[in-house]
């Protein structure tokens, strides 16, 4: 193994060189982009992109600037635009780009006998004839590795160009190979281009996609090894779809798609997936249609395209019952279950969780079982019961523990944090939150950082520590929309919404409510509509007007199912503060007692505010 160094193509530099090797760095975009515009001044004034284009193609090297550079400055000769367009386009064509050349000056031969007319393919071509049959089918077979700025490693280079590491070496010295880091390599793109145009032999790519799907299912869980080989996987995924190696396909895609959707990488995992089950169709691979489908569903859901969602988790039950496949059955019910409870119907929510959960206590499926355990305690919560809620999260929480999965017990963390907030006890609540936010953060995992910050912001602004609750939610915000994720994107708004009202900023808190009920309308997410509609009540409230406030508690209760037990009794609990200050003080006790009454039995954190609330009816004056 070579210790790494900086490397400039030195032996390629010296065909080019007219009086010896002058070695010159590779450039960055903006040298690249400004050598280009020197060489061809008028070429790209109206059009940077199709500049920088050239300039990643040929990764920064000077010499293939150079030629395409002087080949650009001859075709402007032209006043036809469109023949200008033409040159350029065909630059974007890896064959064009290598046959590229310009004539020496007759004056400046370097040495007798050397070539007339100078490419980049002859010049690369001049070293590639002096290596060893061993050495060059090495090069030939690395050009399907990922080309720079991206690295592979020592096990992947040698596996890939079933070599030893001598012949890593002489392509090193020859000038085509450059060892990066320790153990990790890189093919610069121009020679990746010249190799892959050679490469006539198919065991490459079967090498590399065994290789990479034997790395994927031995290393599944550690994130921070998919992420050091994640471009080299895509890479072979790539090479497994071209090349129809559909078994392959599907057992790589189904095994690193769950890692892109940590990284919130949804439309790369949608393409991956969508390609795996055309695979799997082609296959008749039943196992792999139902886990392909079980995914897309899951990005259909995270995208806030709940109709989506449905559809394909409902095929995806419908399969698996005909088919008799029970785990991924199991796996469906689980992902339909959460997806309705999300959708406020609750009734349907447990019915599916119930099944899925049966079948993976008989069947002892604990990857389901710590999610199905996990949703039903979140969904037991919602209806006010705690104590029965924390059974089933601990419960959940052992078993993740047990298994050493990170991403669920940091779900878990949420799921019994977000429950202990609920309650009031705010201390437990900041513990796991932040627990399973550093935890989140740790396997970068987009979407649970932007709930974690989410609820933390929240529990922040309750007990009225703003700033702290402006970072985390503005955060968290600026996530969801990077990723698009329109439901948190939604929650997010509103949540802002509330804080402002809290601040008193209420012209502010407005405009937050009104993007976040858009959204949610946009997703369809009833229990997120009720929430906008509860707190444009409360800010109703502040304003003195009175029946816009009991109409938005009208419309929240009209919108919320059957069975959201917090929700109902804040919107009841908005009602009691509309007689109030309607005069109605027999209504709003009424009112108020109910909801004490149900607030005292779940335990619930309202509880306090209640109680102060209805102590004050008798007061001279009375608070909202």
């Amino acid at each position: 193994m070579r210790a790494p160094g900086d490397h400039a193509l030195p032996t390629v530099a010296a065909h080019f060189a007219v009086n010896g090797p002058l070695t010159l760095p590779e450039l960055n975009k903006e040298e690249s982009m400004r050598l280009l515009r020197h060489l061809a001044p008028t070429v790209f004034r109206h059009d940077s992109h199709k500049e920088s284009d050239l300039v990643q193609a040929v990764g920064g090297l000077p010499l293939a600037l150079t030629l395409m550079g002087n080949y650009l400055r001859k075709q402007a000769n032209h006043s036809d635009t469109q023949h200008i367009q033409n040159a350029i386009q065909s630059l974007s064509n890896t064959r064009q780009r290598l046959e590229l050349s310009e004539a020496y000056d007759a004056d400046l031969e370097p040495e007798p006998g050397a070539p007339k007319l100078r490419s980049l393919q002859s010049v690369i071509a001049i070293t590639d004839r002096q290596l060893s049959s061993t050495a060059r089918a090495a090069l030939y077979a690395l050009s399907i590795l990922p080309p720079k700025p991206h690295s592979f490693s020592e096990e992947a280079a040698l596996t890939v160009a079933d070599c030893d590491p001598a012949t890593l070496d002489v392509l090193i010295d020859a000038g085509l190979l450059e060892c990066s880091t320790s153990e990790r390599y890189t093919l610069h793109q121009t020679i990746s281009d010249y190799a892959r145009a050679h490469l006539e032999e198919s065991a490459p790519y079967a090498r590399f996609i065994a290789y990479i799907l034997d790395y994927v299912e031995q290393h599944e869980k550690d994130y921070e090894l998919l992420e050091g080989e994640s471009a080299v996987t895509l890479g072979a995924l790539d090479a497994a779809y071209e090349h129809q190696y559909w078994a392959e396909l599907v057992k790589g895609v189904c095994a690193f798609a769950p890692f892109l959707l940590m990284r919130g990488s949804y439309a790369l995992a949608h393409t991956h997936l969508q390609r795996a089950y055309q695979a799997a169709n082609i296959l008749q691979d039943r196992d792999g249609i139902l886990n392909t489908l079980l995914q897309i569903g899951e990005i259909a859901y995270r995208l806030g395209e709940y109709t989506l969602a449905h559809s394909t988790y409902q095929q995806g039950i419908e399969l698996a019952r005909r088919w008799n496949n029970r785990r991924y059955l199991c796996a469906h019910l689980t992902g339909q279950g959460w997806l309705v409870w999300k959708r406020s119907d609750y009734s349907s929510a447990e019915s599916y969780l119930r099944e899925g959960l049966t079948i993976a206590q008989q069947d002892n499926y604990p990857e389901y079982l710590i999610e199905q355990l996990r949703v039903l305690g979140s969904i037991i919560a919602s209806g006010g019961d705690y104590n029965r809620s924390e059974v089933y999260l601990q419960e959940a929480l052992s078993l993740a523990r047990t298994q050493g999965d990170r991403e669920k017990v940091s779900r878990l963390y949420l799921s019994i944090g977000v429950t202990y907030a609920e309650q009031g006890q705010n201390e437990k609540a900041e513990h796991f939150l932040n627990e399973g936010l550093s935890l989140a953060r740790q396997i970068v995992h987009c979407e649970l950082t932007i709930i974690f910050l989410l609820n933390l912001g929240t529990l922040a602004y309750e007990q009225e520590h703003y700033e702290l609750a402006e970072t985390h939610l503005q955060e968290g915000l600026k996530l969801a929309q990077h990723f698009h994720l329109r439901e948190w994107i939604g929650i997010l708004l509103i949540n802002i919404g509330e804080m402002k009202i809290k601040q008193g900023t209420y012209t502010q808190a407005e405009d937050f409510l009104v993007q976040g009920l858009k959204v949610a309308q946009e997703i369809g997410s009833p229990r997120i509509i009720a929430s906008a509609h509860n707190l444009y009540g409360e800010l109703y409230l502040h304003l003195d007007l009175v029946e816009q406030a009991s109409t938005a508690y009208q419309h929240m209760l009209t919108t919320l199912p059957e069975g959201d037990h917090e929700m109902y009794i804040l919107g009841q609990y908005g009602l009691a503060r509309v007689a109030a200050a309607q005069g109605d003080i027999t209504e709003a006790r009424r009112l108020g007692d109910i909801c004490l009454a149900s607030l005292v039995m779940s335990g619930h954190r309202k509880e306090a505010e209640v109680r102060t609330w209805l102590a004050s009816l008798s007061m001279p004056s009375n608070p909202l």
